[in-house]
């Protein structure tokens, strides 16, 4: 029996703009855990749960995790309640 080979040919336009209209369609994220908040903002979870603690940071509870919501990521970001030490 003959090898199949894959097509390796370069998408079409009608295709690539349909990949593109499929990545556009993916919801955006909503909350993020811990983990997730501080690999997305470069900090460490003491840190993260300084400011929380602290009241900076709004958490919630949500099925026993604790999510950071966006908008409250973002409000806390752009609000200039963030007390990190500069790199160096």
């Amino acid at each position: 029996m003959p090898k199949h080979s894959p097509n390796l040919a370069p998408l079409s336009a009608h295709e690539a703009a349909d990949t593109t209209t499929d990545r556009q369609s993916t919801p955006p994220k909503l909350a993020y855990t811990i983990k997730e908040w501080c690999a997305a903002v470069g900090t460490g979870p003491t840190k993260t749960y300084a400011e929380i603690k602290a009241g900076r940071l709004k958490t919630v509870w949500i099925g026993g995790r604790r999510l950071i919501l966006a908008e409250d990521g973002l409000e806390y970001l752009r609000s200039g309640r963030v007390h990190a030490k500069p790199p160096g």
